[in-house]
């Protein structure tokens, strides 16, 4: 699948979080709480992730 700008959700600033395997368990904890992370500092930010 390929995203665009148009495809984003709204929000800015747009972070996108790669290097996830999501169906592992402690990489998914990592990417939460990236996002956790990313949404206390930005919350207004789009966060995508790329697994």
């Amino acid at each position: 699948m390929t995203l665009g700008p148009d495809t984003w959700p709204a929000g800015s600033p747009r972070v996108l979080v790669t290097d996830c395997w999501l169906q592992n368990a402690g990489d998914a904890a990592i990417a939460v709480a990236t996002q956790r992370l990313i949404l206390d500092i930005a919350p207004g930010a789009s966060v995508l992730h790329a697994a």
